[in-house]
Protein backbone atom coordinates (compact mmCIF):
# COMPACT_ATOMS: atom_id res chain seq x y z
CA UNK A 1 0.00 0.00 0.00
CA UNK A 2 2.48 2.23 0.72
CA UNK A 3 4.21 1.63 -2.60
CA UNK A 4 1.34 2.37 -4.37
CA UNK A 5 1.61 5.90 -2.15
CA UNK A 6 4.98 6.53 -3.38
CA UNK A 7 4.07 5.53 -7.08
CA UNK A 8 1.05 8.30 -7.15
CA UNK A 9 3.48 10.75 -5.27
CA UNK A 10 6.21 10.78 -7.72
CA UNK A 11 3.36 10.42 -10.79
CA UNK A 12 2.05 13.76 -9.72
CA UNK A 13 5.16 15.16 -9.25
CA UNK A 14 6.64 14.37 -12.52
CA UNK A 15 3.19 15.95 -14.27
CA UNK A 16 3.79 18.76 -11.94
CA UNK A 17 7.45 19.09 -13.27
CA UNK A 18 6.22 18.75 -16.93
CA UNK A 19 3.70 21.39 -16.88
CA UNK A 20 6.55 23.80 -15.02
CA UNK A 21 8.97 22.80 -17.86
CA UNK A 22 6.38 23.43 -20.82
CA UNK A 23 5.34 26.98 -19.42
CA UNK A 24 8.83 27.85 -19.37
CA UNK A 25 9.46 26.65 -22.83
CA UNK A 26 6.71 28.44 -23.81
CA UNK A 27 7.60 31.31 -22.19
CA UNK A 28 10.92 31.54 -23.75
CA UNK A 29 9.29 30.64 -27.35
CA UNK A 30 6.85 33.92 -26.77
CA UNK A 31 10.16 35.94 -25.66
CA UNK A 32 12.54 35.14 -28.90
CA UNK A 33 9.36 35.06 -31.16
CA UNK A 34 8.41 38.95 -29.54
CA UNK A 35 9.07 41.90 -31.43
CA UNK A 36 12.37 43.30 -29.95
CA UNK A 37 12.12 46.24 -27.60
CA UNK A 38 14.61 48.69 -26.55
CA UNK A 39 17.91 47.50 -23.77
CA UNK A 40 16.31 48.67 -20.08
CA UNK A 41 17.69 51.87 -19.03
CA UNK A 42 20.97 51.29 -16.63
CA UNK A 43 19.82 53.18 -14.13
CA UNK A 44 16.77 49.24 -13.90
CA UNK A 45 20.22 46.96 -14.33
CA UNK A 46 20.14 46.51 -10.66
CA UNK A 47 16.48 45.80 -9.99
CA UNK A 48 16.15 43.25 -13.01
CA UNK A 49 15.68 39.56 -11.99
CA UNK A 50 16.37 36.59 -14.42
CA UNK A 51 12.52 35.37 -14.66
CA UNK A 52 12.05 38.93 -16.26
CA UNK A 53 14.26 39.53 -18.91
CA UNK A 54 16.14 35.81 -19.65
CA UNK A 55 15.60 35.42 -23.28
CA UNK A 56 13.94 38.77 -24.08
CA UNK A 57 14.47 40.60 -27.79
CA UNK A 58 15.93 43.56 -26.91
CA UNK A 59 17.67 46.15 -29.25
CA UNK A 60 21.18 48.12 -28.55
CA UNK A 61 23.98 50.39 -30.00
CA UNK A 62 27.25 50.97 -29.00
CA UNK A 63 30.95 50.33 -29.79
CA UNK A 64 32.49 46.87 -29.45
CA UNK A 65 36.11 46.84 -27.57
CA UNK A 66 37.96 44.37 -29.37
CA UNK A 67 40.58 44.63 -26.83
CA UNK A 68 38.54 43.05 -23.68
CA UNK A 69 37.36 39.97 -25.55
CA UNK A 70 37.14 36.47 -24.03
CA UNK A 71 36.50 33.30 -25.30
CA UNK A 72 34.00 30.96 -23.76
CA UNK A 73 35.08 27.14 -24.45
CA UNK A 74 32.11 25.47 -25.67
CA UNK A 75 32.26 21.08 -26.08
CA UNK A 76 30.13 21.79 -29.30
CA UNK A 77 29.18 24.37 -31.40
CA UNK A 78 25.67 22.93 -31.67
CA UNK A 79 23.96 25.56 -33.83
CA UNK A 80 26.82 25.96 -36.18
CA UNK A 81 27.73 23.91 -39.34
CA UNK A 82 30.33 22.41 -37.04
CA UNK A 83 27.66 20.73 -34.76
CA UNK A 84 30.23 18.08 -33.37
CA UNK A 85 33.19 20.31 -32.79
CA UNK A 86 34.39 22.04 -29.67
CA UNK A 87 35.02 25.83 -29.94
CA UNK A 88 34.85 29.47 -28.12
CA UNK A 89 31.74 31.67 -27.96
CA UNK A 90 33.71 35.03 -28.90
CA UNK A 91 31.95 37.48 -26.04
CA UNK A 92 32.80 41.54 -27.01
CA UNK A 93 32.15 44.35 -24.06
CA UNK A 94 29.63 46.77 -25.94
CA UNK A 95 30.50 50.15 -24.67
CA UNK A 96 27.15 52.00 -24.49
CA UNK A 97 26.81 55.96 -25.02
CA UNK A 98 25.78 56.03 -21.33
CA UNK A 99 29.29 54.54 -20.38
CA UNK A 100 27.82 51.26 -19.31
CA UNK A 101 28.95 48.20 -21.09
CA UNK A 102 27.33 44.99 -22.03
CA UNK A 103 28.55 41.76 -22.98
CA UNK A 104 27.57 40.35 -26.35
CA UNK A 105 28.11 37.11 -27.41
CA UNK A 106 28.59 37.63 -31.36
CA UNK A 107 28.44 33.79 -32.25
CA UNK A 108 30.46 30.12 -32.15
CA UNK A 109 34.07 29.78 -33.94
CA UNK A 110 35.68 26.23 -34.00
CA UNK A 111 38.73 25.25 -31.93
CA UNK A 112 41.50 26.16 -34.58
CA UNK A 113 40.20 29.59 -34.74
CA UNK A 114 41.24 30.64 -31.48
CA UNK A 115 43.87 33.46 -32.70
CA UNK A 116 41.99 36.64 -33.20
CA UNK A 117 44.17 37.62 -36.88
CA UNK A 118 41.84 34.42 -37.98
CA UNK A 119 38.91 36.23 -37.50
CA UNK A 120 40.36 39.85 -38.15
CA UNK A 121 37.24 40.21 -40.33
CA UNK A 122 35.21 39.93 -37.49
CA UNK A 123 36.72 42.90 -36.04
CA UNK A 124 34.45 45.42 -36.40
CA UNK A 125 34.63 49.13 -35.66
CA UNK A 126 32.04 52.17 -35.28
CA UNK A 127 28.76 52.24 -34.29
CA UNK A 128 26.71 49.17 -34.39
CA UNK A 129 23.23 48.14 -33.85
CA UNK A 130 23.09 45.29 -32.14
CA UNK A 131 19.59 43.07 -31.63
CA UNK A 132 19.72 39.56 -29.63
CA UNK A 133 18.62 38.06 -26.50
CA UNK A 134 19.22 39.22 -23.05
CA UNK A 135 21.02 36.32 -21.41
CA UNK A 136 21.51 35.39 -17.36
CA UNK A 137 24.47 34.34 -15.65
CA UNK A 138 24.83 30.33 -16.46
CA UNK A 139 25.01 27.61 -14.17
CA UNK A 140 27.51 25.86 -13.15
CA UNK A 141 27.28 21.90 -12.50
CA UNK A 142 30.06 19.47 -11.18
CA UNK A 143 31.33 18.99 -14.72
CA UNK A 144 32.31 22.77 -15.25
CA UNK A 145 36.01 23.24 -15.07
CA UNK A 146 36.60 26.77 -12.93
CA UNK A 147 37.36 29.79 -14.80
CA UNK A 148 40.84 30.86 -14.94
CA UNK A 149 41.13 34.71 -15.79
CA UNK A 150 44.66 34.47 -15.37
CA UNK A 151 44.92 32.26 -18.39
CA UNK A 152 42.13 33.31 -20.41
CA UNK A 153 40.20 30.52 -19.81
CA UNK A 154 36.41 30.86 -19.38
CA UNK A 155 34.01 28.09 -19.48
CA UNK A 156 30.20 29.72 -18.04
CA UNK A 157 29.27 32.85 -19.51
CA UNK A 158 29.20 34.68 -15.68
CA UNK A 159 29.19 38.66 -16.57
CA UNK A 160 30.14 39.57 -12.89
CA UNK A 161 33.24 37.66 -13.18
CA UNK A 162 34.10 38.45 -16.91
CA UNK A 163 33.61 41.89 -15.64
CA UNK A 164 35.43 41.67 -12.57
CA UNK A 165 39.10 40.24 -14.78
CA UNK A 166 38.32 43.31 -17.78
CA UNK A 167 38.20 45.74 -15.07
CA UNK A 168 34.94 46.68 -16.83
CA UNK A 169 33.02 48.30 -13.36
CA UNK A 170 30.25 49.68 -15.22
CA UNK A 171 28.62 46.32 -16.82
CA UNK A 172 25.34 45.14 -16.97
CA UNK A 173 24.36 42.10 -14.67
CA UNK A 174 23.46 40.16 -18.03
CA UNK A 175 24.69 39.26 -21.34
CA UNK A 176 23.54 39.45 -25.03
CA UNK A 177 23.24 36.93 -27.29
CA UNK A 178 23.68 38.43 -30.56
CA UNK A 179 21.32 37.89 -33.47
CA UNK A 180 22.10 40.52 -36.04
CA UNK A 181 24.23 43.47 -36.15
CA UNK A 182 23.65 46.92 -38.74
Amino acid sequence: ASGIVILISLGSWQMNRLAWKEAILARIAERVQAPPTALPEPSQWADLSPEDYEYRRVTLAGTFDHSREVLIFRATGKLTKRPDGPGYHVITPLLLASGQSVLVNRGFIPLEAKDPASWAQGQISGLQTITGLMRSTEERNLFTPADDPAKGLWYTRDPKAIGAALKLDKLAPFAIDAEAMA
